[in-house]
């Protein structure tokens, strides 16, 4: 019967210890990825013509020459657009 006590308790502080390394574990990575966010997250633009000051931005500018809705470079939008032709002016 000792032996199951001493067995029991020593299980339980190990469970407590996962437990309570999981919660602080999941504490710091959840701070961390709200510090780290692509909002936040410096940009350079100068060699990639894009606008987009922050990688958030540049995502956007991606995003919308990938799926076909503005077939200018990065940087410039259409102007002018009719169903032939169009015009690309920085923005």
């Amino acid at each position: 019967m000792k032996k199951t006590k001493k067995s029991l308790s020593v299980n339980i502080k190990i469970l407590i210890a996962f437990i309570l390394g999981g919660i602080i574990f999941g504490g710091i990575s959840t701070a961390i990825a709200y510090a780290i966010t692509a909002s936040n997250a410096s940009y350079d633009n100068t060699t990639s013509g894009s606008s987009a000051t922050n990688v958030q931005e540049a995502v956007g500018d991606l995003y919308i020459r990938v799926n076909g809705d503005n077939d200018c470079k990065i940087g410039y939008t259409k102007q002018n657009e009719s169903s032939t032709s169009y015009e690309c002016v920085q923005q």
